[in-house]
């Protein structure tokens, strides 16, 4: 939308334009005017009274229409005469009778312009005047503290948008330490089988063997009639299938990643199962082990707790080389 005189009626308007396509090609534009006289003599439709005023400035303060006629088609500044270039010369104000106007601006959506709104206030009585200015001032303060609460609101929004984000960023980081710590731990725990990897392999192997043996016996006896030393044999191998069985499940919770879940534990049993990984080693170094622990319950998480055990039995294996007589109590 712009404004323009139309060059043959010689009229003012707001001309309204669009672009004409076909098959994605300009072909053409349609116009329409409207005419600034229709409104600007429409008292009903305004309805400014003999007390207010209008005008619509451009952004060059040309005044494109108004309900005062000497007004149209002037630009605001040749209301102020040459007496601006003399200094002690008095401001000379719009040509029309003294009066005083309170002045209201607003922007106009769709056109480069503003609309000035003044209304008369000369014949406002003098004893209203201090509530006029009370009521100005109670204004200017409305909008400064809606401006000061506008502030402070948005700078609240921002805290609580930056007090998110460093909470996801936190978060993540804390997601990502936990799942390295948890990356290293079961790297620990397969390091430290793969130290007792040649102890815990004699320590299986044993049984085996002599479950191989003890079943070739019991063959025999079995062929000989012998069912009571047969019954024996298969006693002995089923307590060293036991003793394999209890090896490897313990190897193999030691090795799986589990949550951490504290509870109460009997110290003992604990011992005895980090024993279980770590005994073959002993053995093989010569180091003679012996629980003597009292009956005392613990909060801990079994499965972390028997890796430590394990690491300090595994450091005392390694420092006790020189010791005559190695025993662990």
């Amino acid at each position: 939308m712009e404004f323009a005189v139309g060059l043959r009626s010689n009229l003012r308007g707001f001309y309204f334009s669009q672009a004409i396509t076909q098959a994605e090609q300009f072909t053409g534009v349609a116009v329409i005017k409207v005419n600034v006289n229709q409104f600007e003599t429409d008292e009903a439709q305004l309805d400014t009274g003999e007390s207010s005023h209008f005008a619509i400035l451009s952004e060059s303060n040309e005044i494109y229409a108004s309900d005062v006629e000497s007004w149209r088609l002037k630009n605001k500044s040749e209301f102020l005469e040459p007496c601006l270039n003399e200094k002690k010369a008095p401001l000379c104000y719009l040509n029309i009778e003294e009066r005083r106007y309170l002045s209201f601006a607003f922007p106009l959506l769709g056109l480069k312009a503003k609309l000035v709104y003044m209304r008369d206030i000369t014949d406002l009585p003098k004893a209203q005047w201090p509530r006029l200015g009370i009521a100005t001032l109670i204004f200017i303060v409305f909008i400064w503290l809606v401006r000061s609460i506008y502030k402070r609101v948005t700078q609240y929004q921002r805290l609580i948008a930056g007090r998110r984000d460093l909470e996801l960023k936190v978060q993540e980081r804390t997601q990502k330490l936990e799942q390295t710590q948890a990356a290293l731990i079961r790297a620990a725990k397969l390091a430290t089988i793969g130290q007792l990897s040649a102890s815990i392999n004699h320590e299986i192997n044993q049984p085996l063997s002599a479950i191989s043996t003890y079943l070739a016996s019991t063959k025999r006896l079995i062929v000989k009639a012998q069912y009571t030393t047969a019954l024996d044999n298969v006693e002995l191998i089923e307590g060293l299938m036991e003793r394999v069985s209890r090896i490897v499940t313990q190897l193999r919770q030691f090795s799986q990643t589990t949550e951490n879940k504290m509870q109460y534990f009997e110290l003992q049993p604990l011992i005895h199962n980090a024993l279980v990984i770590a005994g073959p080693e002993l053995k093989r170094c010569e180091i003679d082990t012996q629980i003597n622990v009292d009956p005392v319950m613990v909060w801990v998480d079994p499965f972390k707790f028997e890796q430590v055990l394990v690491n300090l039995f595994t450091n005392a294996r390694t420092r006790w080389k020189r010791v005559p007589l190695k025993r662990c109590v």
